[in-house]
């Protein structure tokens, strides 16, 4: 009975199924499976800045068709706000340095401006540089996220004017602004006189709403310039840069107590509330954080013992 044989190759079969070659060939498809199906959208740049081969999330990101992108300078999906910084991080890897910047996509079609976060990293076969690799991340989310924890932070969820913790940091930067330049300021403290029946008689709800539109109304008076928080409760407080003393001051605080000789109409109530006012000025009631604070705080407390709804500065001048 016949033996069975071994089956026979071709020397170019041994060749081709060889170890070596074989572990190129997988190396190779597990490259180009990386590169295709790649969360991020990656891109492959010559020298000159072209798009030589972009992956499927790319040209997602960019509503483009398959191979639209390629032969088009990586520069053009950017927007132009973005793209000096772009070419002066491509020069950079140019000469082998990695980097990583955030930029903006341009509009296209249905899609709106994206922010991005762009990694240039330099391509090159054995010493020759032969192009540059950019990996391009969405950070929409990330932005979106950082925004939400910056104004959880900093600023009041129910009137979404600044907090305590943001004026805080505003004082300091004003003091250090007045110290410098020799630029007088006025810190003034903002006290509802009548509140507390307003959330008595109408409820809590009612309040907040008031409080709401009170910070709306006062903020069409005040100016880019001034910062008005709400500290807490109905306390609130304004920092305005002055340059007459104290008629800047004393017109302000008397604009703002006429802004509530009107009443809110609140869920087809109206609602009546007045205000009372403590001024200090830098730098004659104080130099620093407390000093003013604490001047501020005694001149309100003046203003509430004299019949509320008017203004007291922290002493004289």
């Amino acid at each position: 009975m016949e033996r069975n044989r071994e089956p026979s190759f071709s020397s170019f079969d041994r060749e081709r199924r060889s170890p070596d070659v074989l572990s190129r060939a997988l190396e190779e498809a597990r490259f180009r499976s990386f590169f295709t199906h790649n969360v991020d959208s990656i891109a492959f740049l010559g020298i000159e800045g072209e798009v030589l081969q972009a992956n499927l999330m790319f040209e997602e990101m960019l509503e483009l068709a398959p191979n639209e992108a390629t032969s088009i300078s990586f520069f053009e999906y950017l927007e132009p706000i973005a793209e000096p910084e772009a070419r002066e991080a491509f020069s950079q890897t140019l000469i082998g340095e990695t980097q990583e910047f955030d930029g903006l996509l341009r509009a296209s079609g249905e899609i709106s401006s994206i922010p991005v976060r762009i990694r240039f990293t330099p391509l090159r076969i054995e010493d020759e540089m032969i192009g540059v690799s950019a990996i391009v991340k969405n950070i929409a989310a990330e932005r979106i996220a950082h925004q939400h924890l910056h104004n959880l932070a900093f600023y009041d969820p129910l009137t979404r004017l600044p907090n305590r913790a943001l004026f805080g940091d505003r004082l300091a930067q004003t003091i250090a602004g007045a110290k410098r330049y020799n630029r007088p300021f006025a810190l003034s403290f903002l006290d509802l006189d009548g509140f507390k029946n307003v959330n008595d008689v109408h409820g809590h709800a009612a309040g907040d709403a008031l409080l709401r539109a009170f910070g709306e109304r006062l903020a069409v008076i005040l100016r880019e310039s001034d910062t008005f928080a709400r500290l807490g409760g109905d306390e609130f407080a304004v920092l305005q840069q002055v340059t007459s003393i104290p008629e800047d001051a004393a017109a302000l605080a008397q604009k703002l107590i006429e802004a509530l000789h009107e009443p809110f109409l609140i869920d087809g109530a109206e609602l009546k509330v007045g205000l009372s006012i403590g001024v200090a000025v830098y730098p004659w009631h104080g130099i620093g954080e407390s000093s003013l604070l604490e001047a501020a705080d005694k001149a309100l407390y003046e203003a509430k013992s004299s019949g509320k709804n008017t203004f007291r500065f922290a002493g004289p001048f």
